[in-house]
């Protein structure tokens, strides 16, 4: 059994046993279950589903995806037109936010119990060759450089072709997404001298104009 099939069973088992044991239907009904997940699961999640269904004939999973900050907010202010099973945001911070903020809402606990991590995913960086060889001449990954493009806004000011045109920025909405933002938290981070981030650190004058000029590209 190769490594990929391996981590898809084990993927499968995880949810088995969340779903199949937490919401064991009664004998002959039905049940239709709501997880609702960042767009980072999607593709896995859609196979998982498939799988799922296959061995638990009783329990129709229906998946619902959106931004992992938009999935709390959401869930929080009651906006959605279903109501959610289970929750799968991108990360702990997002975990501690629903936690705190339910908490300050309600009497009971938000969950039923601890919450466990079941997979992780990495922010990656894609490039055209030429380009990120302009951009990062050193085959490394600088913030400052991406920064000082975007000052500059212009490929041509940078020492790339001028057929290239306009240096543009674009990230997913940090408002509603977890790699939007991961990005502004590590580019944040960065600039910060690798500090643990604090309010203090987003409020200061130097990230407060970083946060200008992502805006503005």
């Amino acid at each position: 059994m190769d490594n990929k099939t391996t981590k898809t069973i084990t993927s499968l088992g995880i949810i088995a046993v969340s779903l199949g044991i937490a919401y064991a239907p009664l004998p002959g009904g039905n049940q239709t279950l709501y997880v609702v997940s960042g767009t980072e699961l999607q593709e896995p999640l859609a196979v998982l589903e498939q799988r799922f269904e296959e061995t638990h004939s009783t329990i129709n999973i229906e998946l619902k995806f959106q931004g992992s900050q938009e999935l709390v907010n959401r869930y929080l202010d009651e906006t959605n037109d279903f109501k959610p099973t289970i929750l799968i945001p991108a990360n702990g911070v997002l975990l501690n936010e629903l936690s705190v903020c339910w908490q300050a809402q309600n009497t009971s606990e938000p969950f039923y119990d601890n919450p466990q991590p079941i997979a992780k995913t990495l922010l990656v960086g894609i490039a055209w060759p030429e380009r990120g060889q302009v951009l990062f001449p050193d085959g490394r990954f600088q913030w400052l450089r991406l920064e000082n493009a975007m000052k500059k806004r212009n490929w041509q000011e940078i020492g790339g072709n001028p057929n290239w045109g306009s240096f543009d920025f674009v990230t997913t909405d940090p408002n509603r997404s977890n790699s939007g933002q991961l990005t502004l938290s590590l580019w944040t981070q960065n600039n910060s001298g690798g500090a643990t981030l604090s309010p203090a650190n987003f409020n200061g004058p130097e990230i407060q104009s970083l946060f200008s000029l992502v805006k503005w590209s």
